[in-house]
């Protein structure tokens, strides 16, 4: 197993990473690409893509997803 493991700070709560793997077991290449916007701690938008591939033509691409996530804290004390 490799892999690859890269981040930018656009400010210190916006960022994109990235994680691309490749494993010689089953000959196949995953990536990771997570965008975030930090409102506070843990909280805000996400957003990540994922990608597996493998080399043998007959199973072509082999997953794709795409998630997007908003959290949110609130204070439930004041019901």
């Amino acid at each position: 197993l490799a892999s690859l493991k890269l981040g930018y700070f656009f400010t210190p709560r916006i960022y994109v990473q990235g994680l691309v793997q490749y494993s010689d077991q089953v000959d196949q290449w995953s990536t990771n690409l997570r965008f975030g916007w930090l409102n506070t701690a843990g909280t805000g938008l996400f957003v990540v893509y994922n990608d597996v591939q493998g080399f043998d033509t007959l199973r072509g691409p082999q997953g794709r997803s795409l998630f997007i996530k908003f959290t949110r804290q609130f204070n439930v004390a004041g019901f």
